[in-house]
């Protein structure tokens, strides 16, 4: 041949240095996702394993608190709905009372330090 066939497996040498270079760095990237990607579904699992029996343990909490209230008769439940208005009317009535005993108390001040600024001796 006219020598051509050596340049052809040089340069097939070649290039078959840089595709295992080349092959190598994406390999070596592709380990790496799979570890990271193993390390994460393992962590969603170890998560999931640990979440599912604490949300089973409140929903059967749940469960059990309204069965309580499904065996409380609807007349208590009325008699104690009265009671509770009854409560906050009277616990708001107190609570008004008393912010107007703050208020009147509160303007009582003012008007004796109005007063004590009008003695003989005041300067300004």
């Amino acid at each position: 041949m006219n020598g051509l066939g050596i340049l052809r497996r040089g340069s097939d040498y070649i290039a078959g240095i840089f595709y295992n270079f080349y092959y190598g760095l994406a390999d070596t990237y592709q380990t790496q996702f799979e570890i990271i990607l193993i390390l994460g579904i393992l962590f969603l699992f170890l998560s999931i394993c640990i979440l599912i029996p604490i949300v089973f343990s409140v929903h059967k909490t749940n469960n059990r608190v309204l069965s309580l209230f499904g065996t409380i008769p609807l007349i208590e439940i009325r008699e104690l709905a009265i009671k509770c208005e009854k409560y906050i009317g009277n616990f708001l009535e107190d609570k008004n009372y008393l912010e107007s005993e703050e208020g009147e108390a509160e303007g009582e001040e003012a008007k004796e330090d109005e007063n004590e600024g009008k003695g003989l001796f005041n300067i300004y």
